[in-house]
């Protein structure tokens, strides 16, 4: 929630200042944001995905980050040719509390476990057992 509401901070200071460096300042702020709200999502699928699917995990939850924001930019960019920018720039700051608010209380992010088991090596047919590690059939 915090990364959220620096975000939105930088993001509606952007939409209202009128110097470069003020602009600089906000920018600087919402990238703080950005780069806080991604590290909490890649550090909760790391800790709470099992070893075996942590790689998997991870790409695909930078795949639907990286997604998202290339949608989401064709989106916002729609708004702000027929709003303006620093009424979209508004918007989306707003949006983004709102949203991380919801998630919050919808989706709470429970304690990671750590205590993950292996995955089981794979049995064939006839009862042995194949695996990394194990020899190959000759």
């Amino acid at each position: 929630l915090s990364s959220a509401v620096v975000w939105a901070a930088g993001t509606a200071l952007l939409a209202t200042v009128t110097h470069v460096w003020a602009a600089v300042a906000a920018l600087l702020l919402a990238g703080a944001g950005t780069m806080g709200t991604i590290n909490v999502l890649f550090s909760n699928y790391t800790l709470q995905l099992p070893s075996w699917m942590r790689g998997r995990g991870s790409a695909l939850a930078m795949l639907m980050v990286w997604l998202g924001a290339s949608v989401g930019a064709v989106a916002w960019g729609a708004v702000a040719s027929a709003a303006g920018v620093r009424s979209a720039l508004l918007a989306a700051a707003a949006a983004n509390l709102v949203v991380a608010l919801v998630a919050r209380v919808g989706l709470p992010v429970s304690v990671a476990r750590l205590d993950h088991e292996p995955l089981p090596p794979a049995q064939s047919a006839d009862g042995s057992v194949s695996g990394a590690g194990s020899a190959p059939a000759s």
